[in-house]
């Protein structure tokens, strides 16, 4: 009788998790870190409708309370961060994999093949069709002739390598900051190592604070926001999520520590890690005047956020019921999928709609209806992207390298 008990309760136990866990869609897929980027990508977007509707303060009742939602929208920005976050993360599990004797070393070919299969067709898709409809409304280019090699090697960078802060698309001046870890992740591996951990976190902390004090302090490059966000001054968030695949794969993968012990410490230190990102958008919201300043805000923000994202990212990847519950659900999970469509669309779709549409002329606030249309449409777009150009493209390498 005893061992039919606890054979019931097992099973039970079992159908329980497979109802609260969903296995992922994607093999080698981490669900919850998918749904991650859809928040990140959807938050951006948010931000974006509020700056362009007029920035104010917005409210909710309930139950009887007022709730303020201004410093999570007026922060939507650092969605990026959660960007750069996962890539150091994602990308350098395959070598921080090699680098524990886990599986032989990643291809450097294989591995950059994919980074451009992933980044540059729905890029180029949207650079054409923005190009084509300029012409066929406007009849004239949209862009310099002599800037179409940097357009087309994503070089929004400071001029005259680059084209400056004023791309055709608002959002595109991240993209070679993403490119540029990149180029530069295979040549760093060094530092993925379990006993090098430490000294990456330091020399990261090192060149975030001495490029940006180089170009604040001593060079006052203008722009200033250009400059200090290239990859030295991004590079913190990058290694703080390459330092996670560190302790990821030693922890978890490894198995260096019990997987129901570590998942047990990461359930301890989320309920920390989401009070610390309530507090870093909060400490952002009263002190952004001082940001771009040389002020602790600008040398500390974006290390201390990105350790919350970090121990976000660790749940996820170690399956907590909690974060797949909430991140790694089919719904956002989706949105994840079309993330970079989500990305790349929300900001000319906003601004058309704007320009050209009833919203535009509206006399109310437009922000709810500019994030609600917008949204639609840029679903719509991001989804088209991503089963008529990146799903393939990524098929196509995916098969290319499988055969070669």
């Amino acid at each position: 009788m005893k061992n039919f008990v606890l054979s019931a309760q097992d099973a039970f136990r079992q159908r329980l998790t497979r109802h609260k866990v969903p296995g992922p869609v994607i093999a080698g897929e981490m669900p919850a870190l998918t749904g991650l980027r859809g928040f990140a990508a959807v938050w951006v977007m948010i931000y974006h409708a509020w700056v362009f509707s007029g920035p104010r303060i917005i409210t909710f009742d309930f139950l009887g309370t007022t709730f303020s939602v201004t410093s999570f929208i007026s922060t939507g920005w650092s969605g990026v961060q959660i960007f750069f976050v996962l890539s150091g993360f994602l990308l350098s599990l395959p070598f921080v994999r090699w680098k524990m004797g886990l599986r032989d070393r990643p291809e450097i070919k294989m591995y950059l093949l994919r980074r451009v299969a992933r980044v540059f067709p729905a890029y180029y898709l949207q650079l054409v069709l923005l190009l084509g409809i300029g012409w066929f409304f406007q009849n004239k280019l949209l862009i310099p002739f002599t800037e179409i090699p940097q357009y087309l090697l994503m070089l929004f960078v400071p001029t005259p390598l680059g084209v400056g802060s004023s791309p055709l698309n608002g959002v595109w001046w991240t993209l070679p900051i993403e490119l540029s870890f990149y180029l530069v992740l295979p040549f760093i591996t060094v530092f993925l190592a379990w006993k090098r951990r430490w000294l990456l976190l330091g020399l990261a902390l090192a060149v975030m604070v001495g490029w940006r004090w180089l170009v604040v302090d001593v060079l006052h490059a203008v722009p200033t926001t250009l400059w200090a966000t290239q990859l030295p001054g991004a590079f913190d968030s990058f290694a703080i999520g390459m330092f996670g695949a560190i302790l990821h794969t030693r922890f978890y993968e490894q198995g260096s520590m019990d997987k129901d012990r570590y998942r047990l410490v990461l359930k301890w230190l989320l309920p920390i890690a989401v009070i610390g990102f309530a507090v870093t958008i909060k400490w952002m919201t009263r002190e952004y005047t001082t940001y771009w300043k040389s002020s602790p805000l600008f040398y500390l923000w974006t290390p201390v956020y990105s350790l919350t994202v970090l121990t976000i990212i660790l749940a996820g990847a170690a399956r907590l019921v909690s974060v797949d519950a909430i991140l790694g659900n089919r719904a956002i999970r989706f949105v994840g999928l079309i993330s970079y469509g989500v990305y790349l669309w929300h900001y000319p779709v906003q601004k058309l709609l704007l320009k050209k549409s009833w919203i535009g002329t509206f006399e109310g606030y437009q922000f709810p209806w500019l994030l609600l249309i917008g949204a639609v449409l840029t679903f719509v777009a991001a989804t088209l992207s991503w089963l008529l150009v990146e799903k393939r493209a990524i098929a196509s390498c995916h098969t290319y390298l499988k055969n070669k």
